[in-house]
């Protein structure tokens, strides 16, 4: 199981706040994890727009799982804005 553990609250009140954003435009929105080291980008993409929405968040700890030691996957905005209102540490987020 995937976990990352966001810096702190601040760090996860953030990023709810740019999901909320994204799924103000978009309900059925998707974002980009990629993590490594203690960096997490967000990468999301408001429909009504020509841009792509980057956010970055600080990892309390090194991301790793097993011998991977970077993630990228794609996930549900709606479950990562769910989980990112939750206290540390930040549950893993389906894959969309």
């Amino acid at each position: 199981m995937t976990v990352l553990h966001l810096a702190d609250e601040g760090e996860a009140a953030d990023l709810a706040a740019f999901l909320s954003r994204l799924l103000h435009y978009d309900r059925a929105a998707a974002v980009r994890l990629q993590a490594a080291g203690t960096a997490l980008a967000v990468f999301g993409r408001p429909p009504s727009f020509e841009v792509l929405a980057v956010r970055a968040v600080r990892l309390a700890k090194p991301y790793e799982k097993g011998l991977d030691v970077t993630l990228d996957v794609t996930v549900s905005a709606g479950s990562c804005w769910r989980a990112s209102r939750r206290r540390r540490p930040w549950p893993p987020c389906p894959p969309r």
